[in-house]
């Protein structure tokens, strides 16, 4: 056995260890959302069946700890003499269920008087009577819980294999199950409490006595009685079987019962019905006793009371039970409140983690993307600049390509942000599916090669449906890259479109309104996926490819862009076999066939109108004043709203009014709508780099507006610009 000072000297060098330890080691990925449903199924467990929670949490150990063998340890005995049992075992140590330790000699003592986590390596000595060669013992780790500030116990995992040692994540992991192991060792224990005092109460029940026997003679009044009932209400033998007035029993009741047993009684004799009554019973004594009172009125025939037998039964240790049991229940009811707030508290915590760890993998890939092509663009700009500084002309183009390249990335990149995040704007109109997919039929074809045959099957009757064409087309585009490289050998890449009528059953779990959808099915024959990395397919930054040839953006784009259509987007895939990617668009109220087909137009030159531009942003102010400018119009540039009231106000013809959404204190669309009234059936192009009102185009715009999304082509602009011009 270890001294108190040996212990602790252990303690100090087992917490520095483990924290060197633990911190030089690569956690492994984590599934955060699976660990939440843990958590929440082991509280169903808790509130439903408390006597099998503690081998239920023993099994999420083994099952997020990558351990062998997992367990809980309890402190039982009296000070001095005191050890540690196992109610619950899991994994591969499940026969130890039940097995003690003394305290001393137990790594879980170590554990509970420093209130810490500590990492036990398998050599220590601790664990000699345990080696197996079948399950070696690598490493241990542990992690205490309390009840009310007092250490009860600790959660154990064992590592059987040094390719599955425990990190980071293993040992917050741990500690958090640990809090939910203290909730549950307090059910566990209450329900035992619960049931002793139950079975106290069926013993008093089963046992319970008649302690007295009563004849009263009402004409008389005279009550003869039994020597026990004698006793219990401290009359002398003599009036017992003589008899003595009813006065003399009714003094040895409780004074805050005597006067309502009075009333019963004499409710029993004006009426004939049984009595049957409680009441407290001053023993001579002291003790105060339960008793029941049942008899009933013999009456003559002309109804004048007679006899009044009957019987008193002692109902003391019955009661005495039922009040335990009650105040039982109230403690527990209240500690299981306390509990399920701290479970709460804790359910929070780890929704926050997940949240920050979301955070963190999406902040971590936009600035690694971005940094690379804001290098593109300053570098190249950068070299420019030298070049035209040193008087050489040549070879710019080569510059300002490179430039250009990164910065239509880079916008690439926002609206994959933007459509993930279902902030991108949306011209949602009637589409025909199946027209899309067969105008996109060559640029498939050269996207995935000669090794890649692209099959369709499209629904002839296909409902019309609503989403924006060039984002349907880009999200088709997506899926068939992502298909593409889940092939490198070659393969199939099935297309299908069919109609679909949803329930609201079926529909429940999506979140989405019951009716009809157009559903569009991309099938491949690729390598699939397990089901891990199937979990994480649509989060952000998220891919299995290598550094460098993904931004991990393409799914979690496609997801967002079907919801914002008010759809939905589902993924099915098995290792070795192949992915399906299911689209569902909400159909659409008229045929998309009917619609007006877009022409477009070359951009031509302005003829001296007048273009009041509202923008904030300085750089793109000017670059937007001087394409109008070189253009033939007429221009007039603000800051904003404030700015802009006065050339309203004034006399100073305005064709056309350009303005970003995103304006401080005024935005564009209030704006707008100030400028309509001011001048009615003014044209106005919105300009805009993300805004949320503005994501649905056609519940923002009204006749006569139009909007470009940022960043732009300059030819772009000047198109849009005279569109609006002429109507």
């Amino acid at each position: 056995m270890l001294s108190r000072d040996e212990r602790a000297a252990m303690a100090r060098d087992l917490a520095a260890s483990t924290e060197a330890t633990i911190a030089g080691r690569t956690a492994r990925p984590r599934d955060l959302g699976a660990e939440n449903r843990a958590f929440l199924a082991l509280m169903d467990e808790l509130a439903q069946r408390p006597e099998t929670v503690l081998q239920a949490l023993c099994q999420v150990v083994v099952d997020f700890c990558h351990a062998g063998s997992a367990g809980i340890s309890l402190i039982a005995g009296d000070e001095g003499a005191e050890h540690f049992f196992w109610p619950a075992v899991a994994g591969a140590w499940a026969a130890y269920v039940g097995g003690t330790m003394p305290r001393d000699a137990s790594p879980c003592g170590i554990v509970v008087e420093t209130g810490q986590s500590l990492l036990f390596p398998g050599s220590h000595p601790f664990f000699a009577p345990f080696s197996d060669a079948e399950f070696p013992i690598v490493e241990v780790l542990l992690a205490p819980f309390s009840l009310d500030g007092r250490p009860v116990g600790t959660v154990w995992a064992i590592c059987h294999s040094a390719e599955q040692v425990f990190d980071r994540e293993d040992q917050r992991f741990l500690c958090n199950i640990s809090h939910f192991a203290a909730a549950a060792y307090q059910a566990v224990r209450g329900a035992d409490a619960r049931r002793q005092v139950q079975e106290r109460l069926n013993l008093a029940l089963s046992n319970a006595e008649i302690i007295g026997l009563w004849d009263w003679d009402v004409r008389r009044d005279r009550i003869v009685v039994d020597q026990r009932f004698a006793r219990m209400f401290g009359v002398t033998p003599d009036q017992a079987t003589s008899g003595t007035s009813i006065r003399a029993f009714l003094d040895g009741v409780h004074p805050e019962d005597r006067s309502r047993l009075k009333q019963e009684i004499a409710a029993a004799l004006r009426t004939g019905l049984p009595l049957s009554t409680e009441y407290r019973l001053l023993s001579p004594d002291g003790a105060v006793c339960d008793v029941v009172a049942r008899g009933q009125c013999q009456r003559s025939p002309t109804g004048e009371p007679l006899r009044f037998p009957g019987v008193v039964v002692d109902v003391t240790e019955q009661r005495r039970a039922e009040r335990a049991l009650a105040e039982l229940n109230a403690e527990l009811e209240q500690r299981v409140e306390e509990r399920t707030r701290e479970l709460m508290v804790a359910e929070e915590s780890i929704r926050q983690l997940q949240k920050m760890e979301a955070i963190g993998q999406l902040t971590g890939g936009i600035a690694h993307d971005f940094n690379n092509l804001l290098t593109g663009i300053s570098g190249s700009l950068d070299l420019i600049r030298r070049r035209l500084a040193a008087g050489r002309s040549d070879d710019l183009d080569r510059f300002i390509d490179a430039a250009i390249n990164s910065a239509q990335r880079a916008a690439a990149l926002t609206h994959r942000l933007l459509a993930f995040a279902r902030r991108q704007s949306l011209d949602i109109t009637s589409q025909d599916i199946n027209t899309l997919i067969s105008g996109m039929a060559d640029l498939l074809n050269r996207a995935l090669g000669e090794t890649i045959e692209v099959t369709t099957e499209l629904d002839p009757a296909l409902w019309p449906a609503l989403t924006d064409a060039n984002q349907f087309e880009s999200a088709l585009l997506n899926l068939a890259i992502n298909a593409r490289d889940a092939m490198p050998g070659g393969g199939r890449l099935a297309i299908e479109t069919r109609n679909r009528h949803l329930s609201a059953a079926q529909t429940a779990a999506q979140e989405l309104a019951p009716g009809d959808y157009v559903l569009i099915a991309v099938r491949d024959n690729g390598e699939g996926m397990s089901p891990d990395i199937l979990s994480k397919a649509f989060d952000p930054f998220f891919t299995t490819k290598p550094i460098g040839a993904g931004t991990g953006l393409g799914l979690s784009m496609i997801y967002g862009f079907a919801r914002q259509s008010g759809g939905h987007v589902e993924i099915e895939s098995r290792v070795g076999v192949g992915t399906t990617v299911t689209l569902y668009l909400p159909r659409a109220a008229y045929d998309a066939a009917n619609s007006e087909p877009c022409i477009e137009k070359a951009p031509p030159e302005g003829r001296g109108e007048t273009v009041l531009v509202v923008e904030d942003e300085p750089a793109v102010r000017l670059l937007i004043g001087e394409v109008l400018r070189d253009l033939g119009y007429q221009k007039l540039e603000v800051q904003d709203a404030a700015t802009a009231f006065p050339i309203l106000d004034s006399e100073r013809p305005i064709d056309l009014l350009i303005t970003d959404v995103g304006l401080p204190l005024v935005d564009g669309r209030q704006l707008a709508e100030i400028a309509r009234e001011k001048r009615p059936g003014l044209k106005i192009l919105f300009v805009t780099g993300y805004a949320e009102k503005a994501a649905q185009r056609n519940q923002f715009l009204e006749p006569g507006m139009e909007m470009m999304a940022k960043p732009f082509a300059l030819e772009a602009l000047a198109t849009k610009v005279r569109e609006l011009l002429t109507g």
